[in-house]
């Protein structure tokens, strides 16, 4: 997961180790603060998905916003897709669901 302006720096560096499957975007803000749809953020996401494309390395996006996820979902080779803020609900819900499980 990429998360700093230098992990975005080292980018063809980062898919050399061995055992390397899949890179994910965890562009919060890249240095930039807590800016997840600035669009210096944007064009650091794009630069690392061209990285993976030429490496034919797996890339998985995180979409933080409706117009973000429509364009990734408009991507012909998409493969994957995070869910984003989604994972947290789903998180919340299913840990309700295993506290009803359990009786006091």
């Amino acid at each position: 997961m990429i998360q700093s302006a230098a992990g975005a720096r080292a980018r063809p560096r980062i898919l050399e180790p061995p055992g390397v499957s899949l890179v994910m975007e965890g562009a919060l803000n890249l240095n930039i603060g807590p800016q997840r749809i600035h669009p210096q953020v944007w064009t650091q996401v794009l630069a690392i998905t061209a990285v993976c494309v030429t490496a034919s390395m797996p890339f998985c996006p995180n979409p933080r916003d409706p117009a973000r996820r429509q364009c990734w979902l408009a991507q012909p080779n998409l493969q994957r897709l995070f869910a984003s803020e989604d994972r947290a609900l789903l998180q919340a819900t299913l840990g309700q669901h295993a506290t009803d499980l359990h009786p006091p």
